[in-house]
């Protein structure tokens, strides 16, 4: 993934990433921390949820600037602050988990909707 976003287009990435506890944060974040990225760090819930706060614990061992993150209580206001915060020609990258997707296609399809 990290290749490709290299050479995407894009004149920034707005990363929404909310994971479970038990996968390899870490080893899923750190190679991504070189991105011209803000990153929306979301919790998620359940219990094999992962609070956002050690999302951010990874990117910022991994040297990634604080200020380039922030966190949120769940995914879909992660994902709507990305949206809030998109200008044409950036791309918004969604991942970390199933569960994460899948809260955002249902934020969308529910936006399309109304």
């Amino acid at each position: 993934m990290q290749e490709w976003l290299t050479r995407y287009p894009a004149s920034k990435i707005r990363v929404v990433v909310g994971m479970l506890k038990d996968k390899s944060i870490v080893e899923t974040l750190a190679p991504l921390s070189s991105l011209n990225a803000q990153w929306y760090l979301a919790s998620t819930s359940g219990p094999r949820g992962c609070d956002a706060s050690v999302l951010a614990g990874a990117l910022l061992d991994a040297q990634l600037d604080k200020t380039c993150t922030q966190t949120f209580f769940d995914v879909t206001s992660a994902y709507k602050a990305a949206r809030n915060d998109y200008h044409e020609g950036e791309l918004i990258l969604v991942f970390g988990s199933f569960v994460t997707v899948a809260e955002v296609l249902d934020c969308t399809n529910a936006n399309e909707q109304q």
